[in-house]
């Protein structure tokens, strides 16, 4: 059971590693692109960072709706390019650390 759980945190967090890795080299790609378009003036803005865009929504759903707006946003960074690289190695070594932890215990019978 040691074995299996130390080899199954292992892959985990290989796993982990190397989405993060892979997720952190695209959104590197998207950045340049990015900044291509921001020196041709062309990049969109989120809602919230105009203050039309903020008085509206303020208008719409009060002031929870703009903090809710931003709690969302702050969400979709976690799940997108270097975001999501830092909630995978989060997660995987959290997930092998207790593989590691688990496979360290000893089981009574």
């Amino acid at each position: 059971m040691r074995v299996i759980l130390h080899v199954l945190g292992l892959a985990v967090l290989l796993a982990g590693y190397s989405g993060a890795a892979l997720a952190w080299r695209a959104q590197n790609r998207i950045d340049q692109e990015n900044a291509f378009l921001e020196a041709n003036n062309a990049a969109q803005l989120s809602p919230l960072d105009s203050r039309k865009g903020s008085r509206q929504l303020e208008e719409m759903y009060g002031k929870s709706g703009v903090v809710a707006a931003g709690w969302m946003e702050w969400l979709e960074g976690l799940t997108q390019g270097k975001g999501l690289a830092k909630t995978l190695i989060v997660l995987s070594s959290a997930s092998a650390i207790g593989c590691f932890i688990a496979a360290g215990k000893r089981i009574k019978k």
